[in-house]
């Protein structure tokens, strides 16, 4: 069986300087997931993003991790309604093109 691509949180913490209690509360709310593998702590390479974006908000803005979920849920509705908003103005497009002619 092929083991999935994983960073060691202990590395990933002293490289990004945070500490590793911050990440184990993301990872209890259910932010991220960590993986254990052989009593040690790893980070699936696709969550490295997300949990960057995370440490980013908590260290640049000094949010809490109650407000890095309310901040990610408020990312996530501007993104779905600037997708629908994309949408829309192609429809409009296709009506407009008939419109002239």
């Amino acid at each position: 069986m092929q083991q999935p691509e994983v960073v060691a949180l202990k590395h990933f913490c002293k490289l990004h300087e945070v500490e590793l209690t911050f990440i184990e509360e993301l990872d209890t709310l259910g932010i991220i997931q960590i993986v254990y593998l052989d009593n040690e702590c790893f980070l699936k390479l696709e969550e490295i993003a997300l949990l960057e974006r995370c440490i980013r908000l908590h260290c640049d803005l000094n949010l809490s991790v109650e407000g890095i979920i309310t901040v990610g849920h408020l990312i996530d509705t501007v993104d779905e309604l600037s997708d629908e908003l994309r949408k829309l103005r192609s429809r409009l497009k296709v009506y407009e093109e008939l419109e002239g002619e």
